[in-house]
């Protein structure tokens, strides 16, 4: 197992935001919304299969989802845009917080 960090970065004002990882809901929270000052509105941290995880993210009546191998992408980030979608990104190193 490898440790997979989700953070729930720009775009969130005041929005319920479900995680959801190989089918397993492992975040659901009412409120979130991004601080400005450093471009995060929360993370959570699970553990994820080596090889290969689904990570979906739910927001504002939509999702998006993405594969990644925990193991050599250990960091996802998560933007809500300007519709409200979510696009997700995973990234070998941590998103630098502000």
């Amino acid at each position: 197992m490898a440790k997979l960090q989700i953070a729930l970065n720009d775009g969130f004002a005041g929005d319920a935001v479900a995680v959801v990882v190989d089918g397993r809901e492992v975040y659901n929270k009412a409120g979130v919304k991004t601080d400005l000052r450093i471009s995060r509105a929360d993370a959570v941290e699970v553990e994820a299969p080596d090889g290969g995880a689904t990570v979906e993210i739910r927001a504002r009546g939509g999702s998006a989802t993405i594969q990644v191998d925990a193991s050599r992408t250990p960091y996802v980030t998560v933007d809500l845009d300007d519709d409200g979608r979510p696009r997700i990104r995973g990234s070998a190193e941590p998103t630098p917080m502000l």
